[in-house]
């Protein structure tokens, strides 16, 4: 029996809920849709929980969406970087793959609590309706339940969906009644408990190149979920204004856009047409190309609307990505970004208008900032909220508390 090895009944046991993916798993299963952001905070935050010497499992659907191609892959168990990971079996079939995964996720839970004795913790990982089965199995065999969560639901303008809702925060509230790690601080509002922990995820502080400072032109990255809530009607007004008032300035910075979502194809066009050499539009990359393009990027851009229902529930993780490979991030005021970072470690819009974000665009290409200063400040105050040090001390005490 596989699981044999893991069993221990000395140290508390924590089984993880998640869709993470190792990106061995994610390409013999052929996922090409899912959330990288998502697997390196579950990996981030998995790690910081060993070094506090708890027994960590992670219990994930590994599933993308299904392709309809009547492939099987069954469940399996492996470990990457003393990280045990069970995944769920994945059917690329309609709607039967939902079941396959919701029994295989509960089964592996049975098995894994069936080998310890003692305290287990489960913790879900956002409120995914597969895992109710394995949670209400755990709370009958006395498992604690806690939730993170790491998006707030969008609010429904239908009657049906704000039902949905609501009965998804009765259900989860219920199960996991010992707390909930939050992403944000105004999450707290989207659940029951007032038992919370504000857990960002964690950064690796990486090496930086100093002389990609010297280099010209600036290189600003701007990528992610390509979307309105993210500011990319922002984005290219302002490439739009530069292009009518400072055309001068395409040959002192440059845009690399990556990512993939409602507006991609549109913003793939503008960078053909008032973009054009302006923007360099890479759209969906691989992860090799991807930490390319940020290795040599001088500037992060996080332009997630504050007004919107996702900028008031959710925070911007690539804010803390850029910042741990010490890019000098330009952000609005989103979220809980500015409580992270201050003015001395990032450049804040003073409103989100298309004009003001051009003219911080002006004042980086004449060279204003010290971009180097911003970006090695930002990185060393994030690593201090959000090394795998801080971040394990503060969960393993809101988890035992």
């Amino acid at each position: 029996m596989i699981l044999k090895g893991f069993m221990s009944s000395e140290k508390i046991h924590i089984i993880y809920l998640c869709n993470a993916l190792d990106s061995v798993t994610r390409s013999e299963r052929s996922v090409t849709l899912d959330s990288p952001a998502a697997t390196n905070k579950v990996f981030g935050i998995a790690h910081a929980l060993l070094d506090q010497d708890f027994d960590v499992h992670l219990v994930s659907l590994g599933k993308g969406r299904q392709t309809g191609s009547g492939i099987k892959y069954p469940s399996r168990t492996k470990t990457i970087n003393e990280i045990k990971i069970h995944y769920a079996a994945f059917w690329q079939i309609k709607w039967i793959t939902h079941f396959v995964a919701t029994f295989s996720l509960t089964s592996a839970v049975r098995k894994i609590m069936s080998m310890f004795s003692g305290k287990i913790i489960v913790i879900a990982y956002n409120r995914l309706w597969q895992y109710l089965p394995a949670l209400i199995y755990a709370k009958i065999h006395g498992a604690e339940l806690f939730l993170d969560l790491e998006d707030g639901p969008i609010a429904s303008g239908w009657f049906i969906g704000r039902l949905k809702d609501s009965f998804s925060k009765y259900l989860f509230g219920s199960l996991c009644n010992k707390g909930a790690i939050i992403v944000a601080k105004n999450l707290a509002n989207q659940i029951w408990s007032r038992h919370t922990y504000v857990c960002y995820g964690t950064t690796e502080i990486q090496n930086i190149d100093d002389t990609k400072w010297s280099k010209r032109p600036i290189t600003i990255l701007f990528g992610g979920t390509l979307i309105p809530e993210t500011g990319v009607h922002l984005f290219m007004d302002s490439i739009a204004w530069l292009e009518q008032h400072m055309p001068e300035l395409k040959e002192k910075i440059t845009f690399s856009v990556t990512g993939q979502g409602l507006l991609s194809g549109k913003l793939f066009d503008f960078s053909k047409t008032a973009g054009r050499g302006w923007i360099s539009f890479l759209g969906t990359v691989d992860r090799e190309t991807y930490f390319s393009e940020i290795t040599k990027a001088q500037i992060g851009l996080n332009l997630r609307v504050t007004s919107s229902e996702m900028g008031k529930t959710t925070f911007p993780s690539k804010v803390l990505e850029y910042a741990s490979y010490g890019l000098a991030i330009i952000s609005t005021r989103v979220s809980d970004v500015p409580d992270l970072l201050d003015d001395h470690s990032a450049i804040f819009l003073p409103q989100e208008t298309p004009e003001n974000l051009a003219i911080i665009f002006k004042n980086v290409a004449s060279e204003f900032y010290d971009l180097k200063s911003i970006g090695h400040a930002g990185q060393n105050r994030v690593n201090s909220v959000c090394n795998r040090e801080v971040v394990g001390a503060g969960l393993k005490q809101f988890l035992l508390e």
